[in-house]
């Protein structure tokens, strides 16, 4: 927030810029579908997975993907021992590096691993404390391992502010308020996970604790400038943090929570978003929601529920990994008489496997990305090539697993009809290829991972 703040000055020629202004568009408008729509594949850095594992260690829920969700993370790691922001960076990342190291030490990784060692050198390397993001430096100051006091307050307050202030909760788009709601309680209730010795990360302060300096850096020296101001406007908001009577605190408190839970959708999200989201699980915990609470129940199997099925666990080394989003079902829609949903599947990756079957009939309809793309849907014995926009009728109990060719994206919308006195709530899974999805048959296949 404040400690990314820095002033830019250019001297590049106004030639240049149109120049560069003119080929973006250009590069934009090729890109552009003919019904008037730009669609691109969406990926993401292990930030997302490392927050959730330090979540789920701060509210001590025990879930059973972290190891998968710490098997993706080690994966991911470059050959200097970094993660990067994007896939295909130049170089490593400081905070998303920083983040894997201390989701993985949360999981019990030795400070002496290799895995750890390289990317504990990598981060002493780089100057890791000088140059971490404020929302780094939440997630550490959770566990203990970064001071409170040196982390910018964002007081709930802010709620009060009219929508006619230049700076009110309304003037930020809605993932950037979704997210400082939570914020703003934590960063006055300042809560700290005690960790046990053997967690701590003193590793990464070689000097001690004590001589670190843990200020937010100032990146523009000059006496007048905005950084300044945001860095006095801290300093002020700190200054009141420790001012023994604040009157309206509470109240404060009382009306963001409050929010957070009426803006909280039917699916226990926040805008599927993942920032709002995990601040959310976190300041309800921290104001004492219990775990089977509503709210924090809805939340937490957010996570789990028509967000991502992933079925490439045991042999298939994640080649049956797809995105499935259930519109609605016999859960939350008895009284309709069909299932609706769609599915995303990944560039030469299988969908729908291990092979399954159900009584009731069911209809595909395609969308690749690019339009040329194909696939193969299997429907027991035979096999169909599945184009842009063709559909796909399965009839009673026809195994139904899907491919997507390599270097394309596949999009089907999913329907199933419920049978009179029989509606579908669960697929039959063909026993002889079950057994694909034991993680203890890996090591029947393939070598221990060295």
């Amino acid at each position: 927030m404040f400690d990314n703040f820095e002033s830019v000055k250019t001297s590049t020629p106004k030639k240049s810029i149109a120049e560069t202004i003119k080929a973006a568009s250009k590069y934009l408008i090729d890109r552009q579908f003919p019904e008037g729509y730009w669609n691109a594949p969406l990926d993401t850095n292990c930030c997302m997975e490392a927050q959730w594992l330090m979540a789920m260690y701060f509210i001590d829920f025990d879930d059973h993907k972290k190891e998968r969700v710490v098997r993706y993370i080690l994966d991911r790691q470059r050959e200097d021992g970094s993660w990067d922001i994007y896939y295909g960076a130049e170089q490593g990342d400081i905070n998303t590096t920083l983040e894997c190291y201390f989701a993985l030490r949360l999981q019990g990784f030795d400070p002496d691993n290799p895995i750890m060692s390289k990317a504990r050198k990598w981060l002493l390397d780089n100057n890791w404390i000088d140059k971490i993001r404020v929302f780094t430096k939440y997630w550490l100051a959770l566990f203990g391992q970064w001071p409170w006091a040196h982390t910018p307050v964002l007081p709930p307050e802010i709620f009060f502010l009219p929508k006619w202030c230049p700076f009110n909760i309304y003037d930020f788009a809605c993932w950037a308020r979704t997210t400082m709601m939570p914020i703003s309680i934590l960063t006055v209730r300042r809560p700290i996970k005690e960790l046990p010795p053997h967690l701590q990360i003193d590793e990464l302060f070689p000097e001690g604790r004590d001589k670190a300096d843990f200020r937010l850096p100032r990146k523009n020296k000059k006496i007048f400038s905005m950084e300044n101001v945001f860095l006095k406007l801290d300093h002020a908001l700190h200054a009141y943090n420790r001012f023994p009577v604040k009157p309206f605190r509470e109240y404060a408190i009382k009306l963001v929570l409050q929010w957070i839970l009426e803006h909280q959708d039917e699916d226990g999200a926040w805008g599927g978003i993942q920032p709002p989201w995990i601040y959310g699980i976190i300041a309800m915990y921290v104001e004492g929601f219990a775990l089977d609470q509503i709210n924090m129940s809805r939340a937490i199997d957010a996570f789990n529920l028509h967000w991502r099925v992933d079925r490439g666990e045991g042999t298939m080394r994640e080649a049956s990994t797809r995105i499935v989003r259930t519109v609605f079902d016999y859960s939350n829609a008895p009284y309709s008489n069909m299932v609706l949903g769609e599915v995303i599947g990944f560039p030469g990756k299988w969908s729908s496997y291990p092979p399954h079957w159900h009584p009731q009939p069911e209809i595909y309809f395609y969308r690749f990305l690019p339009e040329n793309g194909y696939g193969f849907a299997e429907l027991s014995e035979d096999v169909v090539k599945t184009h842009h926009n063709s559909t796909v009728f399965i009839t009673e109990k026809e195994t139904h697993p899907q491919t997507t060719a390599p270097g394309y994206a596949m999009w089907y919308l999913w329907v199933i009809r419920h049978i009179d006195g029989d509606p579908y709530i669960t697929p039959t899974f063909v026993p002889e290829h079950l057994w694909v999805t034991d993680p203890d048959k890996e090591k029947d296949i393939w070598p221990p991972k060295k």
